[in-house]
């Protein structure tokens, strides 16, 4: 079961955003001078891998500054995906399906402006 939840969260994170960006760049730029397939696809993941990264970071900065959220922070790391989980069904669901989305929206908006494709080429 943890290896499902953990291919889950990568699929949702890093693989469908990233695709999401290399398909709606591809659509706007075409084949003309356009970068190779795989190059664009794996800048995308790296994209949403490194948004993901930074994301992660600033709230763990953020929580240094809030107790109740340091707690919570703790409790995760302390518990796991699962048993954190266990204790708060709706709110880790909720958090994660809007992060993914999130995700998912602004990767799709760097694919219309054209990023990683214009720098790739």
């Amino acid at each position: 079961m943890d290896l499902l939840i953990g291919l889950i969260i990568i699929t949702a994170f890093i693989v469908v955003p990233g695709l999401l960006n290399y398909f709606t760049s591809r659509w706007l730029v075409g084949d003309n001078g356009a970068p190779g397939r795989w190059e664009h696809v794996i800048a995308g993941f790296m994209l949403s891998f490194v948004l993901l990264t930074v994301a992660a970071m600033v709230t763990m900065f953020v929580s240094l500054g809030f107790h109740g959220l340091r707690e919570q922070i703790a409790d995760f790391v302390r518990l796991g995906m699962r048993g954190y989980g266990n204790e708060r069904p709706i709110a880790l669901s909720g958090v994660l399906t809007a992060v993914a989305l999130a995700d998912m929206a602004i990767m799709t908006a760097l694919g219309w402006v054209g990023i990683p494709g214009a720098y790739l080429k």
